[in-house]
Order: C-alpha cells, then sequence, then structure tokens
C-alpha cells in the first residue's frame, strides 16, 4: 500500500476535477477585478508542481 496523500479537487458543477499527490503547503489570493467577477470574490489558488 503506498504512503502517498492524493489531494482531490474540482469546480462547482463538476466539469473539472484533478488530483495530485504533489502539493505545496501554500494558498495565493487574487482580489483583482477579473478574478472577483469570474469568481464572486477573490482567487485562491494552491501550487501542485508539475
Amino acid at each position: 500500500m503506498s504512503n502517498l496523500n492524493v489531494v482531490k479537487g474540482s469546480c462547482l458543477c463538476g466539469a473539472v476535477s484533478l488530483s495530485t499527490t504533489s502539493l505545496i503547503h501554500e494558498v495565493a489570493a487574487c482580489h483583482c477585478s477579473t478574478c472577483r467577477k469570474w469568481g464572486g470574490g477573490a482567487l485562491l489558488a494552491v501550487e501542485c508542481g508539475s
């Protein structure tokens, strides 16, 4: 059995999903007007490496 932790995510409607075992534990946020228009608030992103 593998000791890798798999992190999964998706958009709200489920059309796009992703998973990774490589996660950098930092969250970035963008508050520009474009990101606020697209998402209704700040864009939060987690870097997953390559």
